[in-house]
């Protein structure tokens, strides 16, 4: 299940992942995310993989991605942190990574949530 969320406070839209994710998860994950497009423009994403466990092949992951990449066009710019637990996640965040990467985007992965907001809110 993935829960997604904006904080005010430090203007960054949060993407807890806790459990087993599917294609289709993630595709519902970017249409929620995409909604932020209608009134921000630039945007920063701080993604935790919080005891994520993949339904999901390397195929699966590209085609996501893929699916993402139209949504980040929405925006002038994207800084996606990515807090990933294993190594099965990192490898996921690199074939990803892969195919979203675009002038407007910023994508890297972290081992710690604090690592990741540091990256996030230097400019």
């Amino acid at each position: 299940m993935s829960r997604i969320f904006y904080n005010k406070e430090d203007d960054i839209v949060y993407w807890n992942i806790d459990s087993q994710v599917s294609k289709e998860s993630m595709y519902k994950s970017f249409d929620t995310l995409s909604q932020y497009s209608t009134n921000m423009k630039d945007i920063k994403v701080l993604q935790i993989d919080k005891n994520l466990t993949t339904l999901l092949n390397p195929i699966d992951n590209i085609s996501i991605a893929k699916y993402a990449k139209k949504y980040f066009a929405l925006f002038n710019s994207i800084k996606f942190a990515f807090v990933v637990n294993n190594p099965i996640s990192m490898a996921f965040f690199i074939l990803g990574v892969n195919v979203i990467t675009s002038n407007n985007v910023r994508a890297k992965a972290f081992s710690t949530k604090e690592a990741a907001l540091k990256w996030l809110n230097n400019d």
